[in-house]
């Protein structure tokens, strides 16, 4: 019998003691563990809910609660039944996790210090709770304290050495830090243990590129599209590589204007970055005219004013009749 078999069940023989018996605090708690269990968190929710009504103590329910709401995305109500869960004496096995989850929903709601806070309350529990680790790291390099995420995702590796996520991450921050070398070790790592996210093949597109590696940084921005090809950010990434690569073998400017224009045609031209690509992608093409129009769209959809001044350089190049083109790396930065 397969666990969603199983899970069925559960909520089978549950249900009907809640027929029975309308209100059943224990089923109504295991019903909800196995709604949430099967991904159906409103269900889950809906069952808690009237449980917590009825037993307003119930540390388990506020935990598994918490669990759904955040898997929902409502980080709010999540922080507030993880804390309530804590407060109802939510049994100690359960404890490490409960702060790490709190720690991880404070985080994406950016609140960086009680995020920090409760993620190392967890690894005060749980030495070895690998995704404490990794979240904290990410909340250290929010805060560009890229030597603090590094040794974070680096514990996290030590402790779980085949999570993924843990040697992306820690790619990222070492690109920061222009250690591409190393970066790229750790994009490759990722990349062995789980060939088919996309996100680790873009990281190690702009680390090749960073380094000047064009031909990787191609293949990898190909592959990464290939993983993903709806995504906006991976179809404009490719399209600015192709028109904006300082060495000319690597420009194409008839597929960087056909990818591009599906990512604006996709965000109504109402993204900034995007729209002031289509702009270079005109310019590679030689239609100056148009690149200065999309440009002058572009400046007027951002709302910082220092990216409008950069932003009107390139206008100015434009109207000379001169192309975009990135950097090409310093020697430091070949060799990092």
């Amino acid at each position: 019998m397969s666990n969603n078999e199983d899970l069925e069940r559960v909520i089978a023989d549950h249900t009907k003691t809640l027929e029975r018996n309308p209100g059943n605090p224990e089923a109504l708690f295991e019903r909800g563990r196995a709604w949430y269990r099967k991904e159906e968190y409103a269900k889950a929710i809906a069952d808690l809910n009237d449980l917590l009504k009825k037993v307003d103590g119930f540390a388990g329910a506020w935990y598994v609660r918490a669990l759904a709401y955040s898997k929902e995305g409502d980080y709010g109500c999540a922080i507030q039944d993880f804390t309530n869960a804590i407060a109802n004496g939510l049994e100690a096995t359960f404890l490490p996790d409960c702060y790490y989850n709190r720690g991880r929903c404070l985080y994406m709601k950016r609140s960086i210090g009680q995020a920090i806070s409760d993620l190392s309350e967890a690894i005060r529990l749980d030495v070895k709770h690998a995704r404490a680790y990794m979240i904290r790291g990410l909340a250290w390099q929010l805060m560009r304290e890229f030597a603090n995420a590094i040794s974070d995702f680096s514990l996290a590796i030590h402790s779980d050495p085949n999570l993924a996520d843990a040697y992306h991450n820690r790619g990222n921050a070492l690109v920061y830090l222009g250690s591409f070398r190393k970066a790229i070790a750790d994009f490759s790592k990722a990349i062995d243990i789980e060939p088919d996210i996309a996100d680790s093949y873009t990281s190690r597109a702009v680390a090749w590129k960073r380094k000047g590696r064009y031909s990787k940084a191609l293949a990898d921005y190909e592959r990464a599209l290939g993983i993903d090809p709806d995504s906006v950010e991976r179809n404009a990434a490719l399209a600015e590589f192709l028109a904006t690569c300082p060495q000319n073998r690597f420009r194409d400017g008839a597929r960087a204007l056909e990818l591009i224009t599906k990512v604006c045609e996709r965000t109504g031209y109402n993204s900034a970055d995007y729209v002031s690509c289509l702009a270079a992608v005109h310019a590679e093409l030689g239609d100056f005219k148009s690149a200065v129009m999309f440009q002058r769209k572009a400046i007027s959809l951002s709302s910082d004013e220092d990216d409008k001044e950069d932003m009107m350089r390139y206008i100015e190049s434009y109207q000379a009749g001169e192309r975009s083109f990135f950097r090409p790396p310093s020697w430091r930065e070949r060799w990092a």
